[in-house]
């Protein structure tokens, strides 16, 4: 004899119907059932990723336009990295238009779980937390492609002191 456990939330009204947690069913066979017939999707939903597109402006920038003080351009791979940054960047702007009635809470948290789920993308978004991804985003708003760079791009700090520079 089975003895029937299973969680439902009644579907009340037209059109609505019962919800039942799958893994409270415990008939012999029907969750295998129901997993052939419904696969369960081979990865999770990303929101960021769907809105992520090239930005050929911020390629260009890091490529072409920005130059270290010495008059160098940047090394190829931070070309490549600051120009993903940006292209991350642009489709959190995207996310925050499209769900701009949601908390501000909620929209932060699910950008960051986002970004650290995201595979493939080196950027320099650092993931301590919402707010730290926040203040890097209003800093992009605001000041463009520029407030991508480190700070510490083109200074003198990793230089060897000689008795000549004194």
């Amino acid at each position: 004899m089975i003895t029937m456990s299973i969680k439902v939330r009644q579907g009340k009204g037209k059109n609505n119907y019962s919800l039942i947690e799958f893994e409270s069913i415990n008939i012999p066979g029907l969750k295998q059932q129901i997993e052939t017939m419904y696969p369960l999707p081979n990865e999770t939903y990303n929101p960021l990723k769907e809105l992520i597109k090239p930005d050929n402006a911020a390629i260009s920038y890091f490529a072409t336009q920005y130059r270290k003080p010495d008059g160098s351009s940047l090394p190829l791979a931070k070309q490549q990295e600051y120009a993903t940054t940006a292209i991350l960047l642009n489709a959190i702007h995207q996310f925050i238009k499209a769900n701009f009635k949601r908390k501000k809470s909620w929209i932060w948290q699910t950008v960051k779980e986002s970004l650290e789920r995201l595979e493939g993308y080196k950027h320099t978004i650092k993931l301590t937390n919402e707010r730290v991804i926040e203040r890097t985003y209003k800093r992009y708003m605001d000041k463009g492609y520029i407030s991508i760079i480190h700070g510490g791009v083109g200074n003198a700090n990793g230089a060897t002191v000689t008795d000549e520079m004194n």
